[in-house]
């Protein structure tokens, strides 16, 4: 399937490339307004409705406009050569993605089990062959 791509791309290229900045503002607006208020629930107050209805509106647009501008900075002050420029995103993509793990761990602090100490491992070679052979595998495969 990759050769026909190498064949495909080029021309889908030429087609979509006048037409690039119609096709960016419409995944833009699109998903901005998937954001749309939801399930509103109405009170009194038109304030109140007002600040409910652009709650999920305004932190879409305001999630949007900061990895925006988080994506202008990496590009612009990158710390490796211009020809490397995109392994400057690698990173910034991996911190990002570590963000919510640490604040989930550092909200929900759990306890830690009680651990048990045996006093002997009982194991036979067959177990040792068996973990040695996977182990193998495993490092084999990821290299």
């Amino acid at each position: 399937m990759a050769p026909a791509f190498l064949w495909f791309m080029p021309g889908l290229k030429t087609i979509t490339s006048p037409h690039m900045f119609w096709i960016l503002g419409a995944v833009i607006s699109y998903m901005v307004l998937s954001e749309w208020p939801k399930g509103v629930s109405q009170s009194e107050s038109c304030w109140e409705n007002f600040l409910e209805g652009w709650k999920f509106l305004g932190v879409g647009l305001i999630t949007f406009l900061l990895s925006g501008l988080l994506g202008f900075i990496v590009m612009a002050k990158t710390l490796v050569p211009i020809e490397f420029a995109f392994q400057s995103i690698t990173p910034v993509f991996v911190g990002l993605f570590a963000i919510p793990w640490l604040i989930t761990n550092i909200i929900n602090i759990g306890q830690i089990p009680k651990q048990h100490d045996p006093e002997s491992i009982e194991l036979d070679w067959g177990l040792i062959c068996r973990g040695t052979f996977g182990g193998f595998l495993g490092g084999f495969f990821a290299a």
